[in-house]
């Protein structure tokens, strides 16, 4: 009698991976069913991989190659792998959203988010503690600004929220003056207010503490 033992089909295949755009892939084996006890030793040559994926190139998916291996006791057979390559958030394409502080002029305040060469559409929500107000604040406090910037990419960048926060202090009143009021006492309540001369930013109701 003879006995023959032929090579067991093997299937071998780079291990599909994902990264994110402008990310270096690194590639390797995917799992390999031996036979037996049988581990990558059996393997004979170095795993040569190959993809069309360059950095900077578009977001998608890309095949990889593997070869470059034998084995006496395997008939190997090389299957594509897939890359897949993520849009990423747009942290690090603007300069930072940086803090703002003004002054109060019963005016509403707007923290406009700077993107620089690029024209895209921004939009805004202003939050008083947790409180989302309708439109850009007008009084005296501290608010968080959400700047959502659209994609400048729809391809490989996504859009992206970016926060800050504002702070309205108190306006100084600055060319007003009062002038010393004198009554006399009686049984009824005095006049609550003093004279004075001056403009007065435009506000329903202003109090003087005297």
């Amino acid at each position: 009698r003879i006995l023959t033992i032929t090579p067991a089909p093997l299937t071998v295949a780079p291990r599909s991976i994902a990264i994110n755009y402008l990310q270096t892939p690194v590639f390797s084996l995917g799992d390999i069913a031996f036979s037996g006890d049988d581990t990558l030793s059996v393997l004979a040559g170095t795993a040569v991989f190959e993809c069309d994926y360059q950095v900077n190139d578009n977001c998608g998916t890309y095949e990889i190659t593997v070869e470059g291996l034998s084995s006496a006791n395997y008939d190997i057979i090389f299957t594509p792998g897939t890359l897949t390559v993520n849009p990423i958030y747009m942290n690090g394409i603007f300069a930072p959203y940086q803090n703002l502080v003004t002054t109060y002029n019963g005016e509403p305040k707007e923290h406009t988010f700077n993107t620089g060469a690029y024209s895209v559409n921004v939009s805004y929500q202003y939050y008083h503690e947790s409180d989302l107000l309708g439109s850009a604040p007008v009084n005296v406090g501290t608010y968080t600004v959400y700047a959502t910037v659209n994609t400048i990419d729809s391809t490989n960048y996504l859009s992206t929220v970016f926060d800050s926060s504002l702070t309205i202090n108190k306006a100084s009143l600055q060319g007003v003056v009062t002038y010393d009021a004198y009554y006399s006492y009686t049984y009824q309540t005095n006049p609550s207010y003093i004279p004075y001369r001056g403009v007065l930013p435009e506000q329903s109701l202003w109090t003087i503490n005297y």
